[in-house]
């Protein structure tokens, strides 16, 4: 999201890095957080290079040259000026979470002393947390992999939160040892909120489920010896047996998981749209500011412009998917209550099936003999 500057703003925001960059000059890095890799004396120098380059840059207010710059130093050397400046110029193109990932770990590793151009660190990383979403996350067992949106964040216990665009969001945690756990939470634009996952040791999810007798369940993480329908547990969906229910009960059940489907599919789109649609305000505000009136006619190929447009595609996607989801709702809720209401079953059917809802593949599939 882009932060105005304009008026008053424009001077609170030069204030602001210009106490970044005094800091960055006057305090040494060494206090930071070691970074991840040894750093060789000549991708210091390279980065410290770098790093002076994007600063005058900024001074220009030249925001996407000095953000290729504080990139490129940030990659050879992960201070904490660099992460700074780097998330103040991500918020000031509008990329709020890439903004917010590095002004917090900005001020979490920030050295002793210069506290009032900390202060200014927090400040535009209070901006920034506005326009996204933050994840808290636990996992009952230490040195787990944690992947957010199928990007990597990490190893449990995580110290920092987990900066999201507003939405759905896929969170998935690996283990030697345990079955993989897999949560989609929605988030929405200014929320934090706390996600727990526990993991379970490899086997018994599929014990859990399996019966006293028959065959064990085939395509999943089922227990064969032991019998039961237990092969569905494998991909972390919900399994329903039916074995004696009526062929109606049957089919309701399968038009409710499909109402559930179409609900989580139509709100998480829903805040998704609604985040494209304020990027798309922010930028075209800063179109005008920077290119004038109607500026992306004549310069549709400047980057404010390509993102604008980008925000307002994903805008109208999200929210035609959302559409589609809130109908295949309200459909499914119809269904299920003509089917209570309209179907007159004189006798129970010996129906021996199983319902199988996957909310990650968003599918209902019904199987067995009715």
């Amino acid at each position: 999201m882009i932060f105005l500057r304009t008026g008053i703003r424009t001077q609170a925001r030069l204030l602001t890095s210009a106490l970044l960059l005094a800091a960055s000059t006057a305090a040494p890095t060494t206090s930071a957080q070691p970074a991840p890799q040894a750093l060789s004396p000549a991708d210091s120098d390279k980065a410290d290079t770098l790093f002076k380059r994007g600063n005058e840059l900024y001074k220009e207010r030249k925001w996407k040259e000095a953000y290729e710059k504080y990139v490129e130093a940030f990659k050879l050397k992960q201070s904490y000026d660099i992460a700074g400046n780097l998330g103040d110029v991500e918020l000031t193109l509008g990329k709020p979470r890439d903004a917010a990932e590095h002004l917090e770990y900005s001020y979490r590793n920030w050295p002793t002393g210069k506290q009032e151009a900390r202060q200014r660190t927090l400040e535009r990383l209070s901006q920034a947390k506005k326009l996204v979403g933050a994840l808290e996350i636990s996992v009952n067992v230490d040195g787990a992999e944690i992947t957010v949106n199928d990007a990597a964040a990490g190893r449990a216990p995580l110290n920092h939160d987990v900066f999201v665009e507003a939405g759905a969001v896929s969170i998935s945690v690996t283990a030697p040892g345990y079955a993989t756990e897999t949560k989609t939470v929605p988030v929405a634009k200014g929320e934090s909120r706390k996600v727990a996952i526990e993991l379970t040791a490899d086997g018994s999810a599929g014990a859990a489920t399996g019966g006293n007798g028959g065959n064990g369940g085939s395509g999943g993480a089922g227990n064969n010896g032991s019998g039961g329908d237990s092969g569905a547990a494998g991909s972390g969906g919900t399994s329903v047996s039916t074995d004696g229910m009526s062929t109606k009960t049957v089919v309701m059940i399968a038009e409710g998981g499909l109402a559930a489907i179409g609900l989580g599919v139509g709100v998480g789109f829903a805040l998704a749209s609604s985040s494209a649609k304020d990027d798309r305000d922010s930028l075209k505000d800063q179109s005008v500011q920077e290119l004038g009136k109607n500026g992306c006619a004549a310069q549709p190929d400047a980057q404010v412009c390509v993102d604008l447009m980008d925000a307002a595609n994903r805008a109208k996607d999200d929210s035609t998917i959302s559409t589609v989801g809130f109908i295949g709702m309200g459909v499914s809720a119809v269904a299920l209550g003509a089917t209570w209401l309209l179907w007159d079953e004189k006798k129970p059917s010996e129906n021996q099936t199983r319902v199988y809802v996957d909310p990650w593949t968003k599918s209902v599939s019904v199987a067995g003999r009715f």
